[in-house]
Parts: structure tokens; C-alpha cells; sequence
């Protein structure tokens, strides 16, 4: 079993699962959530190292939901994996302590790099 939690907030279930078995082929412990309201709940409990963070969720986006999070957590590194590309959007993420802005559809190479980054900082 890995010693890094990663927690993956994604609406898309095609998404969700490819991600899930990617990361969990290389050890990772994964969590899930498919909403940002869910998202918050899950950081709060399970305190993960890692969370990877759709923008676009039902409920509560990933961007409210990351400000939330980072009320209680400081702690874990978070990457934003979105379609939505925007350098307004890239640079209002980047006030929430992030480690990356990772731009869908994104290969699990670039994915598992981002997170490998992040975790060695």
C-alpha cells in the first residue's frame, strides 16, 4: 500500500474510474468524490496528501470547494485537472496554495508526473 492518499473530485464517471484504476496500479490510496460539497467532506475526514480537483462539479464547484477545503486543510498539495481553459480561470486557481493546472483530456503520464512533482515538494 502506498503511503499517499490522493483524493480525485470528478463528476465525469468514465473519468473518475479511468483515474481511479490508474493511480491505484501505482499504489496510491484512492478516494473519490463526484461532487464538490462531497469533496469537502472527504478532505475534512480522510485528510488525503493529495487531491485532484475537477473545476466544474455538480453541487458545489472546485474552486468554492477548494477554498473551503483550505479553511481546514493547508496542508494537502491540490492540482486542478479541468477542461476549462482559461488564464483567468488558471490565475484565480492560483490563489489557493496549488501545484498544478493539468488541462483535460490529459494522458495518465501527465498525470502521474503532476502528482509525482507535487508530492516530492
Amino acid at each position: 500500500m502506498s503511503k499517499y492518499k490522493v483524493l480525485i473530485c470528478e463528476d465525469d464517471p468514465d473519468t473518475l474510474k479511468a483515474m481511479r484504476e490508474t493511480l491505484s496500479r501505482r499504489g496510491y490510496q484512492v478516494l473519490t468524490a463526484s461532487d464538490g460539497q462531497k469533496a469537502i467532506e472527504t478532505a475534512r475526514t480522510a485528510k488525503p496528501d493529495l487531491i485532484l480537483m475537477d473545476i466544474r462539479m455538480p453541487k458545489l464547484d472546485g474552486i468554492e470547494a477548494v477554498k473551503q477545503i483550505r479553511k481546514v486543510n493547508k496542508v494537502s498539495r491540490i492540482i486542478f485537472v479541468t477542461a476549462f481553459q482559461s488564464p483567468q480561470m488558471q490565475k484565480e486557481c492560483s490563489k489557493y496554495d496549488i501545484c498544478g493546472y493539468i488541462m483535460k483530456p490529459a494522458s495518465p503520464q501527465i498525470i502521474l508526473e503532476a502528482i509525482e512533482k507535487a508530492l516530492a515538494e
